[in-house]
């Protein structure tokens, strides 16, 4: 009789975890692919500043824009050139829904003093997608792609990269991850007029 309620309450137990299970698995299938997606931006964006040093491009400064792991690459990059004193090949940088966290105050210093003149995010409070990929991959509070940074608090004391990173709310723009392609026209005439 207590193996038939064992097997009972087992199945009970069982049926009951199925399907956080299957969700658990769903967002493992996702993981790798995201994870992988991420190294290799970041290997891209040091392959973009090696480009860059060598002047592939002319003795002009470079702007640069992306999106999702596009923006990764980029902020990545400026890392890279910032490690490398390369200031003055890049003017403006754009990082729409970045995957990187908004509170690393050394990371950002180093994108905006090597950008010679502006550093824009651009961010969607709506971005569920961005959220949903990034929550096993970092653990911080702010997603640069979700919430901006805040420029105001975090460099008081550092008044020239306080004016040169800006945050524009896209999230009336933007419903979801793939808006950021999808209206990009719609977001660069926003961003014009930050310039």
């Amino acid at each position: 009789m207590s193996l038939v309620l064992k097997q009972t309450v087992l199945s009970g137990i069982a049926g009951a975890l199925t399907w956080p299970l299957a969700v658990l698995k769903l967002g493992q299938l996702i993981d790798t692919p995201w994870a992988v997606g991420l190294e290799r931006a970041k290997r891209a964006g040091k392959l973009l500043a090696d480009i860059l040093v060598a002047q592939a491009h002319g003795k002009r400064p470079a702007s640069l824009v992306g999106y999702s792991l596009g923006a990764l690459t980029i902020f990545t990059c400026m890392q890279e050139l910032y490690k490398r004193s390369a200031f003055g090949i890049v003017e403006t940088v754009v990082l729409l829904g970045l995957p990187v966290n908004s509170e690393s105050k050394s990371a950002w210093t180093a994108c905006c003093n090597c950008a010679s003149r502006r550093v824009i995010v651009g961010y969607s409070t709506n971005d569920w997608v961005l959220a949903f990929l990034f929550r096993t991959h970092a653990f911080c509070s702010r997603l640069a792609g979700m919430t901006g940074v805040n420029a105001e608090a975090m460099f008081k004391d550092q008044p020239l990269v306080r004016r040169k990173l800006s945050c524009l709310d896209l999230s009336e723009t933007v419903a979801q991850h793939s808006d950021y392609l999808d209206r990009l026209d719609d977001i660069m005439l926003e961003i014009t007029q930050l310039i």
